[in-house]
């Protein structure tokens, strides 16, 4: 019932009423109609399915993801690589593409989450346990290696990774 009640939510107001978490991490609500679907077989999940992707917040587009207001001149140009650099927005939302992928077949779908999976630890590198390092928001200048993870980041990136290895088969994701 709650799929049918999104499906029938008014599409301007459709996630985009929100303007931050709810589309970042809408990648756990895609999976759960896609799942959903693959038991029931009803096709109205896949039109939600759409519906939830082309209202999510882009993991796969670049610099021209975020606005800074009056501190962007203080930003490094890398910054606006991801739409969000909260690390439990960050470690649950990449695999997003991913997800949509199952339903798309696109692979720029799929390398969407490869690529957002590298930038992060291209600039806040790995922290003991193969996490990126980001006690709360990946902050340029913290980039060194005592640099640490907040708990909810690990839960998420761990249930991002075991998502991934299911989607693509990629032992990657079990390392």
């Amino acid at each position: 019932n709650f799929f049918c009640f999104q499906l029938n939510y008014q599409e301007e107001k459709f996630i985009k009423q929100f303007h931050y978490w709810q589309g970042l991490r809408t990648g756990d609500n895609l999976h759960s109609v896609l799942w959903l679907y693959n038991i029931i077989g009803d096709d109205w999940l896949l039109e939600l399915a759409k519906k939830i992707h082309n209202n999510s917040t882009r993991w796969d587009q670049r610099n021209n993801m975020i606005k800074a207001g009056n501190h962007e001149a203080k930003l490094p140009d890398y910054f606006k690589l991801l739409p969000d650099w909260h690390n439990v927005n960050i470690a649950q939302g990449f695999r997003e593409p991913a997800t949509y992928y199952q339903l798309s077949k696109d692979k720029k779908d799929l390398q969407a989450s490869y690529d957002v999976f590298n930038i992060i630890r291209k600039y806040f590198g790995q922290v003991p346990g193969g996490l990126f390092g980001s006690d709360e928001v990946a902050r340029p200048g913290h980039t060194d290696p005592h640099q640490g993870m907040e708990t909810c980041g690990m839960v998420e990136e761990m249930n991002s990774d075991e998502h991934m290895l299911r989607i693509t088969g990629d032992v990657f994701w079990g390392d």
